[in-house]
């Protein structure tokens, strides 16, 4: 099998999934959030164009947007943005991944809680979401001298790529949670 084009927008989104499942990591999620996906209870599609323009808007030049995930409590939703590269899509996707699999995250979408509740679920959801990307990003790289070369270019210049303690997660996430 040829390597991948990291750099590059991927092909189609089952490309993103093969590169999950190339670890151990990657394949732990996949099963794990199959019954989510197979069932319709979570979604994975692009950004709207209009979305997409307003969050490129709001983010440094050259910068991904990626991927997030949301949820109303009963029906979740991840959104790709499939013109960043595959190399920051596959870690991403898996990071939003672990998200949609988190039912403290569901429960507060669907239930009358606090501000400081959500806040405290958010950042750790935010951890854990990092500690499995993290795993992951550290499987692939050294499983492909490809993406291992890619990622050690691009991670300096994103920060959410970058190998995060703790506190480095809820220093970067405490204003916006």
């Amino acid at each position: 099998m040829n390597a991948p084009d990291y750099t590059a927008a991927p092909r189609s989104f089952h490309e993103i999934l093969a590169i999950l499942a190339r670890t151990s990591t990657g394949r732990e999620v996949l099963s794990r959030i199959y019954p989510d996906l197979t069932s319709g209870k979570v979604t994975i599609e692009a950004y709207p164009e209009e979305l997409l323009t307003l969050l490129r808007a709001h983010r440094p030049e050259g910068e991904p947007v990626g991927a997030t995930f949301t949820t109303d409590g009963l029906k979740g939703k991840i959104y790709l943005d499939l013109t960043s590269p595959l190399g920051v899509l596959a870690p991403f996707l898996i990071h939003e991944m672990v998200h949609s699999l988190d039912a403290a995250l569901w429960y507060c979408a669907n239930r009358s809680v606090t501000r400081a509740q959500i806040r405290s679920v958010k950042l750790q959801s935010e951890e854990s979401a990092f500690q499995i990307q993290n795993r992951f990003v550290s499987e692939l790289k050294t499983q492909c001298q490809e993406f291992s070369g890619y990622i050690e270019l691009v991670r300096s210049s994103i920060r959410t790529l970058q190998d995060l303690s703790s506190e480095e997660v809820r220093a970067l996430y405490s204003d916006a949670a």
